[in-house]
């Protein structure tokens, strides 16, 4: 009787302070497996059929700075409820959200899941446009995303094997490659001003180096 409570207080101490549903407490399991690597928090969930919230109410008790949270099924699918949006996520699809604003996410069966959280001024979009992609999947099977949905797999198949110094330049280039997917998803607009911002810090870096 006490699984339900327990699964909520490890996903809640892994994430951020969230509600938990399970429909069969007797029958569930659930496992979640995690590194961090500087602020980047990497993830892999493997549990039962349950729902996961982050309410109001968590947000306004909870202070804790602004987080987005990215995820991954690699096997079975689950529901992200964010912003009015909601999404169907099967394997390699992805979808961001945002921890500072109510979400939900609903594992209807049997799901393994990849998860990336990190503050949000890492990821150096403008916040309006991500509000516009919130809860929208990204197919990781084509574009740039095709890239990336490799790369969070073996990420976290070998997160025991990365050390300290590799694991701060690893963040940065997973960030970038998370902020590229998503930029193409904005509306030009958005992105054309992200575009702009992007190429003058490279140059500032270049110069730098």
């Amino acid at each position: 009787r006490d699984r339900a409570e327990l699964w909520r207080t490890v996903a809640s101490e892994a994430y951020a302070p969230l509600d938990m549903r399970v429909a069969d407490a007797q029958a569930f399991r659930g496992q979640i497996r995690g590194q961090v690597f500087g602020e980047l928090v990497v993830g892999e969930v493997t549990a039962g059929p349950h729902q996961v919230s982050r309410t109001a109410r968590l947000i306004a008790r909870h202070d804790m700075a602004p987080h987005y949270k990215l995820s991954m099924p690699v096997r079975g699918h689950c529901l992200v409820v964010q912003d009015g949006r909601e999404s169907l996520l099967g394997p390699a699809d992805l979808a961001i959200y945002d921890t500072g604003r109510p979400y939900t996410v609903v594992f209807e069966e049997a799901c393994q899941m990849l998860t990336l959280m990190f503050p949000q001024r890492n990821l150096r979009l403008p916040s309006k446009g991500i509000a516009q992609i919130t809860a929208t999947a990204v197919s990781g099977q084509r574009g740039v995303a095709a890239l990336l949905s490799p790369m969070l797999v073996g990420m976290v198949s070998r997160m025991d094997e990365i050390s300290a110094a590799q694991s701060l330049r690893l963040a940065d280039s997973v960030v970038d490659l998370v902020a590229t997917v998503l930029a193409g998803e904005m509306a030009s607009d958005v992105d054309d001003a992200v575009v702009g911002q992007r190429s003058l810090l490279l140059r500032m870096k270049s110069f730098v180096e």
